[in-house]
């Protein structure tokens, strides 16, 4: 499997995810926040394992766990086991226990528990199954594409060289998306340029043409975003069609987010690229199409064993390849960023920007909506729209990790402030290999009050039930042990020392979800964050190296960095309590040896991290400037800011640690009001 070092971090998969995000939220009830107790979690040891015993015992006794809550597997199993094992053995037994403690919210693995579970084989007749039906799926989108260009050429007010030209238009199916897209613009460049030409009276009915195209090739996504891109202009946008492509979108989006927990089968498979096309286009569906063959070929169906569990009370099956979302994370909780607020649907918004313009004349909209035609796709599923019946289904919403633009501009204007400072800090220490950011810039400007800190904030429960899962491991019992006493004893306290970042580059200005750049830029988000709003002292590097010992000579409290696959660096004095995690792959293959840096952490003093049991791809990490934000509020457990901004489960990820620390619950370091403007929106803070 290709390593995240020589990958370039993206995947179909996420893309797939990106766009179709937006999920509506709104219509689930609010439920005050609050943190998990221990009388919530419940621990899963090892009966004949005296290591497995004693590291249960002892942790249950220090955070006073009742003792109904410990749950054993009755025989040891190897660390990475059959999905068969999982499916006979492990899961009915568990799913037994935890019925039996309805008010468990977190499990907790102690030590010889189960850390990874194997992909199904691969010569499985389903499998066969599903490569020939996305092969045959991926060559058809690209034949459709490609004769919907030669038809913008030929059929829509056409001259000789447009004619001629049409019998020379590309296979779409070899195109990158950046070459489709450039083509497409150019078709629809020259098209018009014919049109207008016309006379009045053939004008209207070749544009209609063209626009039912659009329609086809664009998907509901494209087309809510070009009308909002016109109210920016302050041009005119018509209410009733933004009004139905964004009911059409969320009954999209719910039927998203179920098939991604329907059992796998072949109608799963072609309502998953139906809804793909409709949403976002055939392009993004033919490229979902390709992806899901690369994944079978690869067999990507493995988990982390603690992943899974996180999935213990879907009854039903779901599908193994790739991941399913998190429900847990705000990502997938927060309401859509655009929808329309009225009297008759009081659930949905609007951009502000469109608010004043929505009864505009739509002159230069010719076609309403009614006119969208489905897809040769729907033959392979019956999906009728909002105004049919409405389906229920559907995923999350903008997995768009980093800074968002709010944010964007308000570290612009203060680092420009910054600048204009006495303090402001000399440019050419952007040149050396470890920056420590001085910018004196002002305070976030928010509507909320001092009072707000001892208030409850409310969070949207999640649309099904997720299990939190930790696990208590390592080198040695003795380490384990040692990490759960700093753990409670920093947070009786307060964690204290150095916050250590390491950037490979300083801020990018844009990055995509899952891009090797929105790394970077989150790991520079949050350097700017601490320095703007707390006295902490915050170390980033900005170059390609890692930090060296030289240059880290005080106690480490928090870490994060990337990127030295497979290759621990002995760095830091970690603080009691530290929390550290280092981005690469593979870091938690193993929690008790070898060179991986889940267990060396651990070894070396940190009590929390967390990491990849395999290739996970960047997407699947918690991003550093959310994940650390919350930690610093102080008003969150590890295990709740974990889950809070972990994108995928039936994935590669762990979290190893007390899932009940709070290392800032004695003097918090951040403000929920100063979190990232996406947290804020998920807690209520700033207005969705």
């Amino acid at each position: 499997m290709q390593s995240i070092s020589r990958s370039t971090f993206t995947s179909i998969f996420v893309l797939f995810l990106v766009l179709t995000a937006g999920w509506t939220a709104a219509a689930l009830p609010a439920a005050a926040h609050a943190a998990l107790k221990a009388s919530e979690v419940a621990v899963l040891a090892v009966r004949n394992d005296p290591d497995s015993m004693k590291i249960a015992e002892h942790y249950m006794r220090a955070r006073n766990i009742p003792q109904e809550n410990l749950i054993l597997l009755e025989k040891s199993y190897p660390m990475v086991i059959p999905r068969a094992v999982w499916d006979s053995e492990i899961r009915p037994m568990l799913q037994t226990q935890l019925n039996a403690l309805p008010g468990v919210r977190c499990l907790v693995c102690a030590w010889s528990v189960p850390l990874r579970i194997e992909a199904p084989p691969m010569d499985s007749p389903r499998r066969n199954e599903q490569l020939e039906f996305f092969r045959a799926q991926e060559k058809a989108l690209a034949r459709a594409m490609t004769e919907t260009l030669r038809i913008m050429h030929r059929d829509i007010a056409p001259n000789q060289v447009s004619i001629i030209e049409a019998e020379s238009v590309p296979d779409v199916g070899k195109l990158s998306m950046q070459e489709w897209l450039q083509i497409l613009q150019k078709t629809l460049r020259e098209v018009r340029e014919r049109v207008a030409v016309l006379p009045e009276a053939n004008r209207k009915a070749e544009m209609q043409k063209l626009d039912k195209l659009l329609q086809q090739t664009l998907g509901f996504t494209a087309m809510r975003n070009l009308l909002i891109a016109r109210a920016r202009q302050n041009m005119p946008v018509p209410k009733e069609t933004f009004t139905k492509i964004m009911k059409v979108l969320a009954s999209l989006e719910k039927h998203m987010v179920e098939l991604h927990f329907r059992a796998d089968s072949p109608k799963r498979d072609a309502e998953m690229l139906l809804v793909s096309r409709l949403m976002n286009g055939p392009y993004t569906a033919m490229l979902y199409a390709r992806e899901c063959c690369t994944r079978l070929e690869k067999n990507e169906s493995q988990s982390a064993f603690d992943s899974e569990l996180s999935l213990i009370f879907e009854t039903g099956a779901y599908s193994l390849l790739g991941w399913v979302p998190n429900l847990y994370a705000y990502q997938y909780r927060v309401p859509a960023a655009v929808s329309i607020r009225k009297k008759a649907d009081p659930e949905l918004a609007v951009p502000e920007e469109m608010r004043d313009r929505l009864d505009e004349p739509a002159s230069s909209v010719e076609e309403p909506i009614d006119a969208l035609p489905l897809p040769p796709l729907s033959m392979l599923a019956e999906i009728e729209t909002a105004w049919g019946r409405e389906v229920v289904l559907g995923p999350p919403p903008e997995m768009d990790f980093g800074i968002d633009e709010e944010d964007e501009t308000e570290i612009k204007t203060e680092a420009n402030a910054a600048v204009e400072t006495k303090k402001a800090p000399d440019r050419s220490d952007l040149d050396d290999e470890m920056v420590s950011l001085d910018m004196t810039a002002p305070k976030l400007e928010t509507e909320s009050t001092s009072e707000m800190e001892e208030t409850e904030f409310q969070v949207p429960p999640p649309l099904r039930k997720v299990l939190l899962v930790a696990r208590l491991e390592g080198p040695s019992v003795e380490t384990v042990l040692k990490l759960i006493d700093d753990s409670i004893a920093a947070e009786k306290k307060g964690l204290e020392g150095t916050v250590y970042l390491d950037a490979r580059k300083t801020r990018p200005a844009r990055a995509g979800a899952g891009q090797m750049d929105k790394m970077d830029q989150s790991l520079n988000d949050l350097a700017i964050r601490l320095q703007r709003n707390t006295d902490l002292v915050v170390k980033l590097d900005t170059e390609e190296a890692l930090f060296t010992r030289e240059t880290c000579d005080s106690p480490c409290a928090l870490y994060c960095g990337w990127y030295s696959v497979r290759n621990f660096q002995d760095i830091f004095t970690f603080s009691p309590g530290a929390v550290a995690y280092h981005v690469a792959s593979f870091e938690a293959e193993s929690l008790k040896t070898g060179p991986f840096w889940c267990p060396n952490l651990l070894e070396h003093g940190a009590a929390a991290t967390l990491g990849p049991t395999f290739e996970p791809y960047l997407a699947a990490f918690p991003e550093p400037d959310e994940f650390y934000s919350l930690v610093l509020t102080g008003k969150f457990t590890m295990a709740e800011c974990f889950y809070f901004t972990l994108p995928f489960h039936s994935w590669a990820m762990t979290y190893v640690g007390d899932p009940l620390y709070s290392p800032y619950r004695a003097k918090p370091r951040l403000k929920m009001e100063e979190l990232p403007v996406k947290l804020q929106r998920f807690f209520g803070i700033q207005p969705q």
